[in-house]
């Protein structure tokens, strides 16, 4: 082997060498962003689960119902086809407050909510949720 032969062996090993740890190196950059990306969609998958378990349960709206019933008597309750509708009548300001703080707590999927002002001390519901 000639002195220029093994001068370009010793370039040709020395480009090859570096071509292989940048690749590692670029490699090792896409590892880490892929695992961060991996643990925020793990993240995101458990907290959409929660969600889906939360909302999707018609336990939880039931017993929501149940406790809106407890709080003030249903004058009428009638269902479409589309939406259970609830109508409280003559609520006085105070269970007219807690009704909504129930309601604004809850997980229903509410489709409309209507208050109408009967006088200076009472008023009605109409709560529409659809199913």
């Amino acid at each position: 082997m000639s002195q220029k032969q093994s001068l370009l062996f010793f370039i040709g090993a020395f480009v090859v060498l570096f071509v292989l740890y940048m690749m590692g190196a670029n490699a090792k950059k896409q590892y880490f962003a892929e695992q961060e990306n991996l643990a925020l969609f793990t993240q995101e998958a458990k907290s959409l689960a929660g969600l889906k378990s939360k909302f999707g349960d018609k336990k939880v709206m039931q017993r929501t119902l149940k406790t809106l019933m407890r709080i003030a008597p249903v004058g009428k309750d009638f269902k479409r086809s589309d939406a259970r509708v609830l109508v409280f009548e003559n609520l006085s300001a105070s269970t007219l407050d807690a009704l909504l703080r129930k309601i604004e707590n809850s997980t229903l999927n509410i489709k409309k909510l209507l208050i109408t002002r009967l006088n200076d001390t009472s008023a009605t519901l109409r709560l529409e949720i659809k199913r």
